[in-house]
């Protein structure tokens, strides 16, 4: 499921413009709690004035991501569940045979569980600029400067439960 909304302005002339953007996108993905959404804002403006000519423009973007991390493959572990397991009452990992030391499987993880207990954060700023003066003093003559920058950060965090298996867990009650 996806939400997008955008806002923008414009105005000028023949020798000036502005003009601004908003943008934010917020996502859901197909696996439980994960999403990501990005907010994004950009100015422009050109002024003209003479044989002076300025142009610059101003833009940052911040997308933070919430995925489910690496505690086993959850496709695989779907694909081999026997089809009269009921998965669906395993969401709780505090129900009765959800958690890992009770799981009906003794060499696989609830992926309800691993889903609430793996989990792998992101973040990226980036912001962009650039700026541009022309001088024309002449018809046949003109000069140009320019400045630009692109840049920002990036974080990411991995976080894993630890599991804790109880006695009757390690006794391997299911012989597997």
């Amino acid at each position: 499921h996806s939400d997008q909304n955008n806002i923008s302005y414009s105005s000028g002339d023949a020798a000036n413009s502005f003009n601004f953007t908003a943008f934010r996108l917020d996502q859901t993905g197909i696996v439980p709690k994960d999403k990501y959404n990005k907010t994004q804002f950009r100015v422009s403006g050109t002024k003209t004035a003479g044989i002076f000519k300025v142009d610059a423009t101003a833009s940052f973007s911040q997308g933070n991501t919430d995925t489910y991390g690496n505690y086993g493959d959850i496709l695989s572990t779907i694909f081999n569940t026997p089809s009269w397991v009921p998965l669906q009452n395993y969401k709780d990992p505090t129900k009765p045979f959800a958690d890992p030391s009770t799981y009906f499987n003794s060499y696989g993880i609830n992926p309800y569980w691993s889903i609430n207990n793996s989990r792998i954060t992101k973040r990226t700023d980036v912001f962009n600029g650039s700026f541009n003066g022309i001088i024309t003093p002449t018809k046949w003559f003109d000069g140009t400067y320019r400045l630009s920058y692109n840049g920002g950060t990036y974080q990411e965090q991995n976080r894993r439960a630890e599991i804790d298996y109880t006695p009757y867990a390690l006794s391997d009650p299911t012989h597997g």
